[in-house]
C-alpha cells in the first residue's frame, strides 16, 4: 500500500483509488481479497460483490486469468472537513477467463476501454487510510 494513502489529501485518495483497483486484479488473480478489503467499507456494495465473487471462485477450486487494469484519476474532490471525497475515474480492464475447478473454461469477460466511473470515498480516522465506499460506472 502506498504511504499516500494514510493521508488525507487529494493525493492520498488517488492513491487510494489507484490501490483499489491494483488489489482487485490481485484478488482476481489469487482469490486473496486481504488488500481489497483494507481499503473497502462494508458499505462498498460493489466491493463486497467483488470480494464474495471472487473468493468464491478460488475457494471451489476455480482460477482465473486476466492482465493489469489501467487507471486514470480524472479528478478528486476532498469534503467534510477531510474526511470525504469524490471523484471521476477512467478505467481499462483487460480481458478474462475464469476456469472451473477441472480445468475447462467458465465465464469470460472482453474486458473495457477507458470506462468512466464515479468514485466516493471515507478517510478513516482510525486506521488512518482512504476507504473507497462506492464505485458506480456512468454511462
Amino acid at each position: 500500500m502506498p504511504e499516500a494513502v494514510k493521508k488525507p489529501t487529494e493525493e492520498g485518495l488517488e492513491a487510494a483509488v489507484e490501490y483499489w483497483w491494483e488489489a482487485g486484479d490481485f484478488l482476481r488473480a489469487t482469490g486473496d481479497s486481504t488488500h481489497i478489503d483494507e481499503v473497502s467499507t462494508s458499505d462498498c456494495d460493489l466491493c463486497q460483490s467483488q470480494r464474495n465473487r471472487w473468493t468464491e471462485i478460488y475457494d471451489l477450486g476455480g482460477w482465473a486469468e486476466t492482465g493489469p487494469t489501467e487507471v486514470g484519476v480524472q479528478f478528486t474532490n476532498i469534503d467534510n472537513g477531510g474526511l470525504g471525497g469524490t471523484g471521476a475515474i477512467v478505467v481499462s480492464e483487460s480481458p478474462s477467463q475464469v476456469y472451473q475447478p477441472n480445468g475447462s473454461p467458465g465465464g469470460s469477460g472482453d474486458g473495457s476501454d477507458d470506462r468512466p466511473w464515479a468514485i466516493s470515498a471515507v478517510f478513516d480516522e482510525e486506521e488512518q487510510l482512504w476507504k473507497l465506499e462506492g464505485l458506480e460506472p456512468q454511462g
